[in-house]
């Protein structure tokens, strides 16, 4: 039975990862959280399937569950360089509001700017005396 629950398990969980795929492939943001929260929820299941009955004599639960975190880690990749492009063309379409905290160097009067500039002698000091 502990097998059947296991190979159970890990179908939907494939099956939720390809979802998401599919819903990153299509660009459709709905599905694909839908999608994230049933991988994110039978997880957790697999997790407590796993304390219970451990799949080290199951060499075929094994080689699953290193063919799913191959498939989750790329999912990973894949859903991060969305995030980045969507973030580069906000970016691009609505520029920063504010002004930047940090003065740049080419308007500051400093050669070097404001920060990290080459220390200056004021001349009160000229000899140190014991």
């Amino acid at each position: 039975m502990s097998r059947d629950v296991l190979q159970s398990n890990l179908d939907q969980i494939e099956l939720a990862l390809q979802q998401v795929s599919e819903a990153m492939l299509h660009n459709q943001s709905q599905p694909m959280m839908s999608a994230s929260a049933d991988v994110q929820r039978l997880s957790v299941e697999l997790a407590e399937l796993m304390r219970r009955f451990p799949p080290s004599s199951n060499k075929l639960a094994k080689a699953r569950l290193l063919s799913l975190a191959a498939m989750m880690s790329s999912t990973r990749g894949a859903l991060i360089r969305q995030g980045v492009m969507a973030e580069r063309a906000l970016a691009t379409l609505m520029p920063a509001v504010q002004a930047t905290t940090y003065q740049s160097a080419s308007t500051s009067r400093q050669p070097y700017g404001s920060y990290g500039s080459a220390g200056r002698q004021s001349g009160a000091f000229r000899a140190f005396v014991a």
